[in-house]
């Protein structure tokens, strides 16, 4: 093998490389994204159950406060 096909397969090697990372670049940006989604889901979730909590003992008190 001469020096030039050695050459052009290492460039043909660090393009599969780079091609590879760029994939794993784009999926770690895509996995980024998803779960900041649902963290932001998940923090609405939580903010309306902390209301419905706070709405049950209000209730809760008033009824207390009439038995």
């Amino acid at each position: 093998m001469s020096i030039e096909e050695e050459i052009t397969l290492d460039d043909g090697k660090k393009e599969k490389i780079k091609d590879k990372s760029d994939m794993i670049i784009e999926m770690i940006q895509e996995l980024k994204r998803f779960t900041e989604t649902e963290i932001k889901e998940l923090k609405d979730e939580q903010k309306k159950c902390l209301t419905e909590i706070q709405e049950l003992k209000r209730e809760n008190s008033q009824i207390k406060k009439k038995n």
